[in-house]
């Protein structure tokens, strides 16, 4: 029973405070300066949030930023990988060839030190160099979409600035149809007291 009673209080309370809170919105509405006030309120909520907007696409390009410039980084190291390879690839082969002047048979090859060192320290430039190549790949499609990114946020941000000069003028057109509305009513009250004698 206790809780039915509280349950029909509360639907009372929330009546009453419905009703009041619909009568101050009507007042409210019937005020220019109200209206601009609620206008200038949603305008700049909206500016500060394209400004945060702004900050965000400033970071994201400053990521892309830096991922271009780890690209150049990767880019060159791998020239100069690629230079190391080719002189260890020639390092071996004139190993090898020594090595098969001097009598070693070519299945001797693999077990002598000096070509194992040469074979090891290429095959390492090798699998450093494919695995930075998969690097490369990977940082390419990442400043590719942050590119994509960048100019779709861009773009978002013209139709948010364009949203906030829509609400200037019907902040605008809001004001003078409430002004228009209110001095009609005023002529229409001093019509029947004006005497044409």
């Amino acid at each position: 029973m206790l809780n039915y009673m509280i349950r029909v209080f509360k639907t009372m309370w929330y009546t009453i405070m419905g009703r009041t809170r619909e009568e101050n919105d009507q007042l409210l509405m019937q005020n220019p300066c109200a209206i601009r006030d609620a206008f200038n309120l949603i305008i700049t909520y909206k500016r500060s949030n394209i400004q945060r907007y702004k900050q965000a696409i400033g970071q994201l390009i400053a990521i892309r930023a830096q991922k271009m410039n780890s690209l150049q980084i990767i880019n060159r190291e791998n020239d100069a990988m690629k230079d190391k390879i080719a002189n260890f690839l020639e390092k071996r082969n004139k190993k090898t060839d020594e090595l098969l002047e001097t009598g070693i048979s070519e299945h001797e090859l693999p077990q002598h030190t000096e070509y194992i060192r040469l074979n090891d320290a290429y095959n390492d430039l090798v699998t450093t160099l494919e695995e930075k190549k998969v690097r490369v790949a990977r940082l390419k499609r990442e400043i590719q979409r942050a590119e994509e990114d960048i100019e779709l946020y861009k773009d978002e941000i013209g139709v948010f600035d364009r949203s906030v000069d829509k609400l200037k003028s019907e902040m605008s057109d809001a004001v003078t149809d409430l002004i228009t509305v209110r001095e009609i009513q005023n002529i229409e009250e001093m019509v029947p007291n004006i005497k044409f004698d």
